[in-house]
């Protein structure tokens, strides 16, 4: 009810989908999410060059992805001439997800002012280019599959292959622990890798819960649960410990691998919170006006049915980056993962 009167007195066709995006975030559920020309031009057709997390309790750059002004560690003053907290408590009404998803949108299309590491300000464009239409680049340099140290190995599940997995396995098979880097936009090989750790036969990583209405023969309301597990196992397993890495700027894939790593092995996550939002359950359907909603319906909970809300996949060792090791290129949480599995 209290959305009608916008939909009711919108005077144009951007007033009118931003309604629909406000009513679709409304729904609590992270992939919901309204899409339309009207809402690409006013929200930011592509992401900007640059990604951006809160560091410090400061919106800060911590990777740059493209040719740009912007350093990592640079501090985010000033969005489109509004204070940081101003533009995005205006915008989250936009978005069902995290905050992280609010920045990637809100980003692409602004002059941002920042503050580099000398105090002084300036404006920066932070708009993309629709018409890169090419996946992100990888967050991180260095071989993708590496000994870390003597004992303990690393993947980058952003550079592997599924094709890599057995060269990969036959590296560490001395190995005590490995880490696998969930940061940033990693591969789709959980299942393929989760099947291959610890001696678990085939776990639940997720149960996912919809709602059903009935109608006939008498109206009720029930739910209807279904699991996700882990295939079976295809060649020896590695029965070292394990830690993934993880943040709270890459929700998604990086969550539902972090909850598959989990039921394989209780592997430990080490970082800040991710939110799976398991988008290949999701419809999308077609509202009048033009515009697009993608909705779920699922609830997304923990083996023991153990709601995911708030907050998503909490870490067992939360690490947060600072801002003097960003501006150093230091990887605070991959030093701390190493540490803690050298014990």
């Amino acid at each position: 009810m209290e959305l009608l009167p916008k939909f009711c007195d919108a005077r144009n066709a951007l007033e009118y989908h931003l309604a629909i995006a406000e009513m679709a975030a409304r729904a609590g559920d992270a992939s919901c999410l309204a899409r339309s020309a009207e809402l690409g031009t006013f929200l930011g057709t592509a992401p900007p060059p640059f990604e951006a997390r809160f560091v410090e309790k400061q919106l800060a750059i911590t990777h740059v992805f493209r040719e740009s002004a912007a350093q990592p560690g640079d501090v985010i003053v000033k969005i489109a001439g509004e204070p940081v907290k101003d533009a995005l408590d205006k915008m989250s009404r936009y978005f069902a997800g995290p905050l992280p998803f609010a920045l990637a949108n809100q980003l692409g299309h602004s002059v941002v002012t920042i503050r580099g590491k000398d105090g002084a300000e300036r404006d920066l464009p932070a708009a993309g280019d629709p018409a890169d239409l090419s996946p992100p680049p990888a967050h991180r340099s260095g071989d993708a599959i590496r000994m870390a140290t003597e004992r303990i190995g690393y993947a980058d599940l952003e550079r592997i292959e599924l094709s890599d997995l057995d060269a990969m396995f036959e590296k560490f098979r001395h190995a005590t622990a490995i880490v696998f880097d969930l940061r940033g936009h990693p591969r789709d090989l959980a299942l393929a890798i989760g099947a291959r750790l610890g001696n678990r036969n085939q776990p639940v990583m997720a149960r996912l819960q919809r709602n059903v209405v009935g109608i006939e023969p008498a109206s009720h309301i029930s739910y209807v649960q279904s699991e996700l597990r882990l295939p079976r196992p295809a060649a020896p397993r590695y029965t070292g410990k394990t830690a993934a890495l993880i943040d709270d700027a890459s929700p998604g894939i990086a969550g539902e691998s972090a909850m598959c790593f989990k039921a394989a092995n209780d592997t430990v996550l080490i970082g800040s919170a991710v939110l799976p939002t398991f988008p290949i359950f999701s419809t999308v359907f077609d509202v009048p006006g033009g515009a697009k909603v993608s909705f779920s319906g699922q609830s997304a909970r923990w083996p023991d049915g153990t709601s995911l809300e708030p907050g998503g996949v909490h870490p067992d060792l939360e690490v947060l980056p600072t801002l003097a090791g960003i501006r150093a290129g230091r990887d605070e949480v991959l030093v701390k993962a190493i540490e803690y599995l050298s014990k």
